[in-house]
């Protein structure tokens, strides 16, 4: 081979994955930078993966966007795959909540993602429980959030089944044990943390398993 030879090298293209939600999600796009074990990539080389997580939001916040920072983020970032963390202030909104038309807003969010900004995979999460709340029984919170989950699932996975929409329970225990939450009994402790970050690895490798 002559010093003018060209070689071609392919360079690994890099998938855009954005994790949306509330303050779970804000949370961790802080925390994987703190916490030493963790890595803002979720140790994906092939993706790049931003977190959006707006504090106090609920599922209507998201689709209304009177800021503009989600259609911001959406229209540059322009990611292939969204997870979506919602749900747990919806339920402990107690002047507001009402379970059909929370479903029903969460079916249409997730369609604007798919139509509007051309998402191509969007895994939604199980809501995580709590152990305190602000506006409801804790009791109550827990049951609506058990029987969201059970209709969500039951939606994408028997009756609308959609390759492009997949539920998602987090495994590792994270929504099982109290130890997993800070002191409040709302937010994730960093063991919790560490766990949350690596069922949303382990949800970004189900749908793209080469990656």
């Amino acid at each position: 081979m002559s010093n003018l030879d060209l070689v071609t090298v392919q360079v690994p293209v890099k998938h855009n994955v954005l994790v949306l939600g509330h303050s779970f999600v804000a949370r961790l796009g802080n925390d994987v930078s703190r916490i030493p074990s963790l890595r803002p990539d979720f140790e994906i080389d092939q993706a790049v993966v931003h977190c959006l997580g707006f504090r106090g939001g609920v599922v209507g916040h998201l689709i209304e966007d009177t800021s503009g920072k989600l259609h911001h983020e959406l229209h540059t970032f322009r990611p292939e795959m969204v997870i979506l963390q919602i749900g747990g202030n919806d339920i402990d909104n107690k002047q507001n909540y009402h379970p059909q038309v929370y479903m029903e807003s969460v079916k249409h969010f997730i369609t604007k993602l798919q139509t509007v900004y051309q998402v191509q995979k969007v895994v939604l999460c199980e809501i995580f429980p709590r152990r305190k709340v602000r506006q409801t029984d804790v009791d109550f919170y827990n049951e609506e959030k058990d029987m969201l989950n059970r209709e969500l699932d039951s939606h994408y996975s028997v009756r609308h089944p959609s390759p492009g929409v997949v539920f998602w329970y987090h495994r590792g225990g994270i929504t099982s044990s109290e130890g997993y939450f800070d002191k409040h009994g709302v937010h994730l402790n960093d063991e919790g943390t560490k766990r949350f970050y690596f069922s949303i690895r382990r949800a970004i490798g189900s749908i793209y398993p080469e990656w």
